[in-house]
């Protein structure tokens, strides 16, 4: 597993094989013809959310594209844009988080109030994040990377920067 930066220095990714989460993420959530057929065998979410399929696809496709603006305009503040994964969750250091927009979730882990790593992004569609199996991978993805940084000693930003350095 690796970090890379997204939008440095307060967004990063981790990255397994060629490409990082967050790009993967991002071109699933923009690609017509893969998010036609995920809501066409997803018909549930349609019926529940009151929508066509083509709203569906064209609503998802503008959220994920805001969603990215709203990452890469960032200049300050991460904190506004995430917000911790449960009531439970402790403040930061290494406390899992989300981003969420219309059905939309981008997962983190916060290093700290102004940086964050990106672990993964789903289209929610269950309570529970166990309650399907899309979401229930991004949760294993958010707590192996979590052991990830533990294991690394990672629990402030210069051993983010060492970590990043040494890869």
């Amino acid at each position: 597993m690796k970090i890379v930066p997204i939008f440095a220095p307060r967004i990063y990714a981790i990255k397994v094989g060629e490409q990082d989460v967050f790009e993967a993420f991002m071109a699933l959530a923009t690609d017509t013809e893969m998010l036609y057929n995920y809501f066409k065998q997803e018909n549930g979410m349609l019926n529940y959310y009151n929508t066509t399929l083509e709203n569906a696809v064209s609503d998802t496709m503008d959220a994920a594209l805001r969603m990215y603006n709203d990452l890469k305009q960032l200049t300050t503040h991460p904190k506004a844009l995430f917000q911790p994964l449960t009531h439970a969750e402790p403040q930061y250091s290494l406390t899992r988080f989300k981003h969420k927009t219309k059905w939309i979730r981008l997962y983190a882990i916060g290093v700290n109030e102004e940086q964050y790593i990106i672990t993964g992004g789903a289209i929610k569609q269950s309570q529970r994040m166990q309650d399907h199996p899309e979401t229930n991978k991004q949760l294993q993805m958010l707590n192996q990377t979590k052991r990830f940084l533990i294991a690394e000693g990672i629990c402030d930003e210069s051993g983010l920067k060492e970590l990043i350095s040494t890869q």
